[in-house]
């Protein structure tokens, strides 16, 4: 039992239970966790959660970013309150912008969001958003890549829904789908 009503049991199988429901004046339901990591199995690296608030599962996750999430096999988050939902070898790195706050892989295999706040990479493999630190923040800000396969942005406020070797590097732009499209104009539409 923990201080303030806090209780903490641990299962066999790594399991952790908190239960906040006595803690005085406050109804239940306010505890809070400092971090957790847990690998059910023997892994080849540790889940590590260093970040305050911070939660990593699985072979090597690593939650490093303040309020962070890492879910999946070799998956890193750097970003604050980012969060990498599954996959393998996923990363929300800080960047040369030092900015990849808010950023969401969900899945898929070696994808990455690299120095650009509040943008989502679905799934698929090898999709990369980046961006650099400008006097403004960062260059490639609130962007979104459905899926597919090496999909790049370095724009900001663009999607790319899928398809295979799609690039933005301008403002507001959309490549619905296809492959070999590159769009750098202001308010584009892709081909598909």
């Amino acid at each position: 039992r923990g201080t303030g009503g806090i209780q903490i049991s641990s299962a066999s199988n790594g399991q952790v239970t908190i239960d906040g429901s006595a803690i005085t004046g406050g109804g239940g339901g306010d505890a809070s966790l400092n971090y957790y990591d847990e690998f059910n199995g023997t892994p080849s690296e540790s889940p590590f959660a260093p970040g305050t608030d911070a939660v990593a599962i699985g072979d090597g996750a690593r939650a490093e970013g303040p309020e962070s999430l890492a879910f999946g096999a070799r998956v890193l988050v750097e970003g604050q309150m980012g969060v990498v939902g599954g996959g393998v070898s996923n990363k929300i790195l800080s960047g040369a912008a030092g900015n990849s706050r808010y950023g969401t892989i969900s899945g898929g295999s070696n994808n990455m969001i690299s120095g650009s706040q509040g943008s989502t990479i679905g799934g698929g493999f090898r999709n990369f958003i980046s961006g650099t630190q400008t006097s403004g923040g960062s260059t490639a800000s609130y962007n979104t890549i459905g899926g597919g396969y090496n999909n790049y942005i370095t724009g900001s406020d663009s999607t790319i829904a899928g398809g295979f070797v799609n690039a933005i590097s301008g403002t507001n732009n959309t490549i619905a789908g296809g492959a070999y499209n590159s769009l750098g104009d202001v308010g584009s539409l892709g081909h598909f």
